[in-house]
C-alpha cells in the first residue's frame, strides 16, 4: 500500500533541533521550541525520510544524544546514498562555490531530488535553504531534466494542514 502523504526529508539540523538540550540563545531556543511543536503537530501529516547522510551525521557527537536522534527517526523511510546522489552534491557544490565541509549539505538536497522528495526540511539557512544556493540548484536540476524539492524551514510549513 503506497501512502497518499507527500513525502519530506527531514535534515540532521531538525532531528537537533527536536533532540538537543535547549539553547542559551534566544532565536536558537525559539527555532528548538517551534521545531519540537512543528514534529508533534505537522510532520505526521507527512512521509518522513532520511539518509544514510543524515543518519550518519545524527549518530556523531554526545552518546546519549546520538541515540536519541536515531530513536526519533526509527519510523522513518530510509534511503541510501549512492554514486548518482553523490556526482549530483558534487555539481551542487562546486556551481555554488561552496566549501567542502558543506558536502553532507549538498548531498541532503541530492538525495532529495534523486528519489523525488517532495520537500526537503532544514535549518540550515547557509548552504542548503538559501535563495542563491536554491536559486543554483533549480538551474542544474532543470539543465538535467529532473524537479527540484521545496526547499523550506518547518516555520514555513506551520498551518498550511
Amino acid at each position: 500500500m503506497t501512502s497518499s502523504k507527500q513525502t519530506i526529508y527531514v535534515e540532521t539540523t531538525i532531528i537537533s533541533a527536536v533532540v538537543g538540550r535547549l539553547s542559551p540563545v534566544p532565536e536558537n531556543t525559539r527555532k528548538q521550541k517551534l521545531t519540537r511543536h512543528w514534529w508533534r503537530s505537522v510532520l505526521p501529516h507527512f512521509a518522513p525520510v532520511i539518509s544514510t547522510y543524515v543518519f550518519e551525521e545524527i549518530s556523531d557527537g554526545d552518546d546519549s544524544l546520538a541515540i536519541k536522534r536515531r530513536t526519533e527517526t526509527l519510523r522513518f523511510r530510509l534511503i541510501v546514498g549512492n554514486t548518482d546522489i553523490e556526482k549530483l552534491a558534487g555539481q551542487y557544490l562546486r556551481a555554488a562555490r561552496l566549501p567542502e565541509k558543506a558536502w553532507f549539505d549538498a548531498c541532503h538536497v541530492a538525495c532529495a531530488t534523486i528519489y523525488k522528495i517532495d520537500y526537503l526540511v532544514t535549518w540550515n539557512c547557509n548552504h542548503i535553504n538559501n535563495g542563491v544556493i536554491r536559486k543554483v540548484i533549480d538551474r542544474i536540476n532543470r539543465a538535467q531534466g529532473i524537479d527540484s524539492p521545496t526547499i523550506c524551514t518547518p516555520e514555513e510549513l506551520m498551518g498550511v494542514l
